[in-house]
């Protein structure tokens, strides 16, 4: 199994195989993606399998998600340059289970470091995704979140330091 990565995909890609895996309140328009993912330029990366796209994950300070997005994720600092902000962590089905997200999760959060991040954060709406978090030593500060964005999920939010 050759494993690589890279930070370039055609957006409507990566709608058609992330995004429409999630609720529809989390699903984001192919402007909403292309702005959110300017934001996240320095941090979005694509996992691949011999050569087929199984993963994605993107973030960014809650810093610059405020200036440049308008947005402020609960739980977090709106001043916060030192945290990046996962936005998403997913493996397409077909591929969820065989461990892939402790490669990106690993991966990803290498190039956080490199990029000046001190730790990193998200709001994990599976118990694979807990479980995940948690072995990169997460702390998950705040009480868990009951119908996380109108999602009927709940999620919690952790923090990783790098």
């Amino acid at each position: 199994m050759m494993i690589t990565f890279t930070n370039r995909l055609n957006i409507r890609q990566s709608i058609q195989l992330f995004d429409s895996l999630y609720e529809p309140e989390l699903q984001l328009t192919q402007e909403e993606k292309s702005n959110l993912l300017h934001v996240c330029r320095n941090t979005t990366t694509y996992l691949f399998i011999n050569g087929t796209v199984v993963g994605e994950i993107y973030g960014a300070s809650p810093r610059w998600l405020a200036i440049e997005h308008s947005e402020q994720i609960e739980d977090t600092n709106p001043d916060d340059g030192l945290t990046c902000y996962c936005y998403s962590c997913t493996i397409i089905p077909g591929f969820q289970g065989l461990g892939l997200g402790r490669y990106l999760q690993a991966y990803w959060m290498g190039l956080c470091k490199a990029r000046g991040y001190k730790r990193v954060s998200g709001h994990a709406m599976s118990p694979a995704m807990v479980k995940l978090a948690s072995t990169f030593n997460a702390q998950f500060p705040v009480a868990d979140r009951p119908n996380w964005q109108g999602t009927q999920r709940t999620a919690r939010y952790y923090e990783i330091e790098l």
